[in-house]
């Protein structure tokens, strides 16, 4: 007997996965896509060069379980989609703990996602990146 391909799945999904497990695939992909916007946004913005952001900033922004973000960004580490940093400090020269932030890599993997466009980012004329607020 030969397997069937669901008409359901994307042609994207691998077929040999049960729809749920495509589904939490899916669910992670959004999250991390989520996860790289919001350190892109950090970096293009300028509030300074090689900005790093703590897990309370993406906590807040994305509205996801601590934990949550913890565990897609170690699978990004591990990717070298985003680097940790530690002894951080503010502009003023004050002690600002750890943060994250965006890599080369990370940059070029989510400018190809479709949520990259839907995000409001746009290049510039003369080839850097801006963020416009959707």
């Amino acid at each position: 007997m030969t397997a069937q391909a669901n008409p359901d799945q994307s042609k994207d999904t691998p077929s040999h996965l049960p729809d749920h497990a495509c589904a939490a695939l899916v669910a992670i992909q959004r999250v991390e896509d989520a996860i790289l916007i919001e350190l892109a946004r950090c970096e293009i913005h300028g509030w300074f060069p090689e900005c790093r952001v703590g897990l309370r900033v993406l906590q807040d922004a994305l509205g996801l379980n601590r934990e949550v973000i913890r565990g897609v960004i170690a699978d990004l580490r591990a990717r070298n989609f985003v680097v940790y940093e530690r002894g951080l400090w503010t502009e003023d020269g004050q002690p600002a703990g750890a943060g994250y932030g965006i890599t080369n890599a990370g940059f070029e993997h989510i400018r190809q996602t479709e949520a990259y466009a839907k995000a409001g980012f746009g290049g510039c004329a003369d080839g850097t990146e801006q963020w416009v607020m959707p």
